[in-house]
């Protein structure tokens, strides 16, 4: 029995299942599994650069390294607004001793926006959300409420 025969016999509804899951899988492979690798390799990629920093201008060093990456880039550039420059005279001049974080870094690169946007996960599943959305409860009703001219604010 070969192939064409196989599937001439097969019912109806197990070539159409058959047919959907197969397409599942490669849209599973083509729009998630190889963005995910290849952005793992470039996080990688990213964190052994971080590991071989040499100078103590720790800040340049994180800016040339994120410039790759128009996300992390953004992230860091929010993240060193926040840095506090540390600075003491030498010979006359200003340079800066020590860099003091104001905020944790975690909450600029975080899992969540480091990992997952750079799979799309959060892109994909949106429109899933948006289409399952609840049209009613206390979020709707108070979207819907309007204030009457009786209820003046004083």
């Amino acid at each position: 029995m070969n192939i064409q025969e196989l599937i001439g016999s097969a019912p109806t509804i197990l070539l159409i299942v058959a047919s959907v899951l197969v397409i599942l899988v490669v849209a599973f492979i083509l729009f998630f599994l190889v963005p995910g690798v290849l952005h793992w390799f470039r996080l990688r990629r990213i964190q052994r650069r971080i590991a071989t920093f040499s100078s103590q201008n720790f800040a340049a060093e994180f800016k040339k390294v994120f410039a790759g990456d128009k996300r992390l880039s953004h992230l860091w550039k929010e993240y060193q607004d926040s840095l506090h420059f540390q600075h003491e005279d030498r010979d006359g001049q200003a340079v800066v001793s020590a860099v003091r974080a104001t905020v944790p870094a975690e909450l600029f690169f975080n899992s969540q926006f480091v990992v997952d946007s750079g799979c799309s996960a959060e892109r994909r599943s949106r429109g899933y959300r948006r289409a399952c959305r609840p049209r009613h409860g206390a979020a709707y009703g108070v979207a819907a409420f309007r204030m009457s001219s009786r209820c003046a604010v004083g």
